[in-house]
């Protein structure tokens, strides 16, 4: 008959082995939920609208949800694992096309562009604690930077001024950002918390996200002395 121990070298033994299976089930979490957001990016970014040289796409939709429903350095994995998807050749990009031409073309730097708009987003979502106003703001900022670093790429590339490149590649697609900005927050408003939950997640003063502890998995306190 086997007795479990219930000395302090048998308690910190089951700790350790909590604490193992935790980070390993936080490690999963994290690879499964940084594939989905990739592969919501590549079932939305080929569905396009050509208006011109930068066609209407999902995309930047998408690269909202990552920003407003991931914490920074995750939504900027996501979208890392998207453009690497496409890179290969896989058909993820507007108009279902793939392929490394896509990324160094006069349109690549919006597509270059989605990772600093994702980092930008999230951390001012991040740095607002979250609250509904921030989600917006940071898309907008997110928004915006892609604009620039899309823009001064196609103007160098197609040998256009920044101005002309603006007028090309923002200015018709105002409208429907802003919808699409609409949209993002106020889904991720309405998303966060349940995905929170599921992820076993909650917001740090700061405002990231960080991972809540298994149980079990406290920090281990200084052994007590025995007393009399």
């Amino acid at each position: 008959m086997f007795i479990l121990s219930s000395s302090p070298d048998g308690e910190r033994n089951v700790s350790r082995l909590r604490t193992a299976a935790g980070k390993r089930r936080r490690t999963l979490l994290f690879l499964v939920t940084t594939a989905l957001f990739a592969a919501l990016l590549c079932v939305c970014a080929p569905f396009s609208v050509p208006i011109g040289p930068i066609p209407i796409t999902l995309a930047t939709f998408a690269v909202f949800l990552c920003a407003g429903l991931l914490p920074p350095g995750q939504a900027t994995l996501s979208v890392g694992l998207y453009l690497a998807i496409g890179a290969v050749g896989l058909p993820v990009f507007s108009a279902f096309r793939g392929g490394i031409a896509h990324l160094v073309g006069p349109t690549g730097g919006f597509l270059w562009g989605y990772i600093p708009a994702a980092l930008c987003a999230s951390l001012l979502i991040a740095l607002g604690k979250r609250k509904k106003p921030f989600y917006p703001i940071g898309m907008l900022a997110g928004n915006l930077l892609l604009y620039l670093f899309g823009g001064v790429w196609y103007s160098v590339s197609a040998g256009v001024t920044f101005l002309q490149a603006m007028s090309v590649c923002a200015l018709p697609f105002l409208p429907g950002d802003a919808l699409k900005i609409a949209l993002a927050s106020a889904l991720c408003i309405l998303l966060r918390t349940p995905l929170d939950r599921v992820l076993g997640r909650h917001a740090s003063p700061g405002g990231l996200s960080e991972e809540e502890p298994e149980s079990g998995e406290a920090k281990e306190s200084p052994d007590k002395k025995d007393g009399n």
